[in-house]
C-alpha cells in the first residue's frame, strides 16, 4: 500500500516492520490456539484415550511395529502416528500434553506454512489472513489439540498436493527438487491413514492437469523413479514387517476391510446423506465459510474454466479450488461418512478465502457487496448464538448437568457485542474509515475469544464431570489390582480406565459374562451408577465399595472360596 512521504528506504523499513509485524501476530495466534493449555485436563474417551493407551502398550513392551490396545494387537491404522506420539511422550513424559503436542505442533506448523504460502503468492497481508483463518476455523482449531490422525494426515495431504502444484504447474519448468519431496510427504500420508495418503494428491494433479490441457505432462512428471523409489522407502517397510509377522491376511484386512469396504458400505453406523459435508464445512469454518461462496465466485470470474491456454488457468487458488472440490465430492460419495475426513481441505479453503479477503479489505475499488452481505449473516447468526447462550439450559439440558452455565457467560456477551458491532459497522460503513479491516477484525476477536472459551473453560469443566470418575479408578486399580486380579468393566466399556490403570480390563454385558471371566484373584467390577443395576454381586463373593462416583463405581470382590 502507498504511503506518502516515504522515501524508498524508508518504504522497505515499513515494509519490514509489517511483515515481522504479522508473522509474530500470526505466531502468537496460532500458539495460544494449538499449543497453550494442552495439559489443562485429561484425555478423553473413546479416540484419546485408545491411542495413549496403545502407545503406552507400546513403550512398556517395547514392540514399536504391532501397536496393541488392552493386550490386543491394533492394526486399523498405519503405524506413523503411533511412533510420533511415543516419541512425544519419551521426550515430554506420558502426560496430557504430551499426548496432544503431535497435533498441535502439525497444526501450528500448517498454519505458518500455509501464511508463507499465500505471502509467496500474493502480499504479507494475504498471508497473515490466511493463517488466521484457518488457525480459527473451528473443526481445524479443535482436531488440532485432540489425540487422533487426523491433522497429521491432513497435513501430509496438503503439502503433498501444494508441493505437486510448485513441482508442476507453478512455472513452465518442471521443478523435481518439489515432486520428490511430495513424495515424501504421500509416504509419511500411507504411513498415517493408508492408500488416500497417496489417491488424495495425485488425484488432484491429475485433475489439475487435464483441466490446463498438461495431463500427459502431468503423467510424466509424477512417474519420478527418485520420488516413486523414496516413498517406497518410507512407507513399505512396515506393511512388509507386520504382513511377515502377521501373514498376508494384514493386507486383506487393512487395504480391503479398513479401506475400499469403508468407501463402499457403512462401517460401524458412520453414514450420511450425499450432502453430508455441507453443514461440516458451513459450521466447522464458523464464520469464514460465509466468504466463501464470495471467494469462489472471484476465482471462477477472474480465472474460469476455459482450456485455451495454459497461462489463463494456472493459478494457487485455481489448483486449491480443484484438490478441495475433489476431496469434497470424494468423500461425499464414500459410504461411510466422519466429519473429520474432510480436514485436509480445510487449509485450501482457508488460502481461497483468505486471497478474496485481501482483495477486498486492502483494495478500496473491489466490489465489496459480497463481503457486506457475509458481514451481515455474521452478525445474524452471532446474535442467534448470543440469545440461545443466554438460556442454554431451555435449549442444551446437558449444560445445566455439566453445570456450564457460569463459563458459558462470555462466549454469550461476546456473540451479543460483536453482532451489534458488526451489524453498526456495515450499517454506517459510508461514514467509517477502514470499515472492512474493522469488520475482520471483529471477526477474528469473536472466534479467538470463543476458542478461548471453549478450550480452557469449557473442555475442562466437562473433562472433570465426564471422565474425573474414571480417571480415580484407573488410578485406584494402578495401586492395588495385582498380577492375577480380574478387570470388568459392566456393559459401557471405556479405554481410559486401561489408560490410567496400565492393566488389561475385560467387557461384560451379563452376570454369566462376569462368572465366566473371573477365573482367579480378586475381582474388581466397574461399572455406571452408584450400584451395579441387574447384577447380583453379593452371590459373587464379598464386596468391598472402593468407589463411588457421580457416573461410574468400582466394586472390589473377593471370593468366599478364597
Amino acid at each position: 500500500m502507498y504511503s506518502p512521504g516515504l522515501d524508498a528506504e524508508g518504504y522497505e523499513a515499513k515494509g519490514r516492520i509489517e511483515k515481522f509485524s504479522a508473522i509474530f501476530a500470526l505466531f502468537v495466534i496460532g500458539m495460544t490456539v494449538f499449543l497453550l493449555g494442552l495439559g489443562a485436563y485429561g484425555l478423553f474417551d473413546v479416540d484419546e484415550t485408545r491411542y495413549a493407551a496403545s502407545v503406552m502398550e507400546m513403550l512398556r513392551s517395547g514392540n514399536y511395529i504391532i501397536p496393541t490396545f488392552n493386550g490386543l494387537p491394533r492394526l486399523n491404522k498405519p503405524i506413523l502416528f503411533y511412533w510420533l506420539l511415543a516419541a512425544s511422550v519419551k521426550t515430554f513424559g506420558p502426560t496430557p500434553f504430551a499426548f496432544r503436542a503431535v497435533s498441535g505442533l502439525f497444526a501450528f506448523s500448517l498454519c505458518l506454512w500455509v501464511g508463507h504460502v499465500v505471502y509467496r503468492e500474493s502480499r504479507v497481508e494475504g498471508g497473515f489472513l490466511a493463517g488466521c483463518i484457518l488457525a480459527t476455523s473451528p473443526l481445524f482449531a479443535y482436531l488440532g489439540r485432540v489425540v487422533m490422525t487426523d491433522m497429521v494426515f491432513s497435513v501430509c495431504i496438503f503439502v503433498s498436493a501444494l508441493l505437486l502444484y510448485l513441482g508442476i504447474f507453478d512455472s513452465r519448468k518442471v521443478e523435481k527438487k518439489y515432486i520428490i519431496l511430495s513424495y515424501v510427504f504421500m509416504g509419511l500420508g500411507f504411513l498415517t491413514k493408508g492408500p488416500a495418503g497417496v489417491v488424495l494428491p495425485l488425484g488432484s494433479a491429475f485433475i489439475f492437469g487435464f483441466i490446463n490441457g498438461r495431463l500427459r505432462e502431468t503423467a510424466r512428471a509424477l512417474l519420478s523413479p527418485a520420488g516413486i523409489l523414496i516413498f517406497t522407502a518410507i512407507a513399505a517397510p512396515w506393511y512388509v514387517a507386520v504382513a511377515y509377522v502377521k501373514g498376508p491376511d494384514f493386507f486383506v484386512n487393512f487395504f480391503l476391510r479398513e479401506n475400499v469396504l469403508r468407501f463402499l458400505r457403512v462401517t460401524s453406523g458412520h453414514r450420511g446423506p450425499v450432502f453430508y459435508y455441507v453443514p461440516i464445512v458451513i459450521i466447522g469454518m464458523f464464520p469464514w465459510s460465509f466468504f466463501l461462496p464470495q471467494a469462489v465466485f472471484r476465482i471462477l470470474r477472474e480465472r474460469g474454466f476455459s482450456l485455451k491456454t495454459f497461462e489463463e488457468n494456472v493459478s494457487l487458488d485455481m489448483f486449491l479450488l480443484v484438490y478441495a472440490l475433489f476431496i469434497f465430492l470424494f468423500f461425499s460419495l464414500s459410504a461411510t461418512k466422519l466429519p473429520t475426513y474432510i480436514l485436509s481441505i480445510f487449509p485450501a479453503l482457508s488460502v481461497i478465502v483468505a486471497l478474496y479477503l485481501e482483495r477486498v479489505i486492502l483494495e478500496v475499488r473491489y466490489p465489496s457487496f459480497g463481503f457486506y452481505v457475509g458481514a451481515y449473516v455474521f452478525a445474524f447468526f452471532a446474535l442467534i448464538l448470543g440469545l440461545v447462550l443466554l438460556f442454554p439450559a431451555e435449549y442444551f439440558p446437558e449444560i445445566k448437568k455439566l453445570h456450564l452455565g457460569t463459563v458459558l457467560v462470555m462466549p454469550t456477551i461476546l456473540f451479543l457485542f460483536s453482532a451489534t458491532l458488526t451489524a453498526l459497522f456495515t450499517i454506517f460503513r459510508r461514514s467509517l474509515k477502514r470499515v472492512r479491516v474493522k469488520i475482520f477484525s471483529v471477526m477474528l476477536l469473536t472466534q479467538l475469544f470463543f476458542l478461548w472459551t471453549v478450550f480452557f473453560g469449557v473442555l475442562p469443566t466437562v473433562y472433570a464431570r465426564r471422565q474425573g470418575d474414571l480417571r480415580e479408578i484407573g488410578e485406584i486399580l494402578k495401586g492395588r489390582a495385582k498380577e492375577g486380579d480380574t478387570i470388568i468393566f459392566y456393559r459401557k466399556f471405556k479405554p481410559s480406565v486401561v489408560l490410567h490403570s496400565g492393566k488389561k480390563v475385560l467387557k461384560a454385558e451379563t452376570f454369566e459374562e462376569v462368572v465366566a471371566l473371573w477365573k482367579r484373584g480378586d475381582l474388581y467390577l466397574i461399572f455406571r451408577g452408584k450400584e451395579p443395576a441387574g447384577l447380583p454381586v453379593d452371590k459373587l463373593g464379598t464386596v468391598t465399595v472402593l468407589y463411588r462416583g457421580e457416573l461410574y463405581s468400582l466394586y472390589a470382590v473377593r471370593s468366599g472360596e478364597g
